[in-house]
């Protein structure tokens, strides 16, 4: 069963954020066939801009390591001082030692299960979508 779309309320929508398409095109499937609306941007300018323009985003989902001018932790704590309402999990293939301890941070490899339910928590919605595990 698929959770209804949440298209109009605000705070409803996911924005994914890495550079790897590979990488977040599964997530950002997962989180549409969920029935949540999902932007991606391949960094955290492109993020940034989407969140000034945007203000249904509840939601952002980024890799630590990026190119461009910030890293996820840059725009983690730019999205924290500028949209308080918007909430951040982090991921990482090789977490920082420098970061955060009280930072939501998803290590990779994922379970892309996993990741969309912390996801629908974080955004407050339940749901009984199901889909086989993987990882990435």
């Amino acid at each position: 069963m698929k959770t209804p779309s949440v298209a109009a309320n605000p705070g409803s929508s996911v924005l994914v954020v890495d550079d790897e398409t590979a990488l977040r095109f599964p997530i950002s499937e997962l989180l549409r066939d969920a029935g949540v609306i999902v932007v991606e941007a391949g960094n955290a300018d492109e993020a940034l801009a989407y969140l000034w323009a945007d203000r249904t985003i509840g939601v952002v989902f980024s890799d630590v390591r990026m190119p461009g001018s910030m890293d996820g932790i840059g725009l983690a704590e730019v999205i924290e001082t500028n949209f308080t309402d918007v909430r951040v999990i982090l991921t990482s293939g090789n977490v920082p030692s420098q970061i955060d301890p009280f930072r939501q941070i998803i290590a990779k490899p994922y379970d892309l299960d996993e990741v969309l339910a912390q996801i629908l928590d974080t955004l407050g919605l339940r749901t009984s979508f199901e889909h086989r595990p993987s990882a990435i």
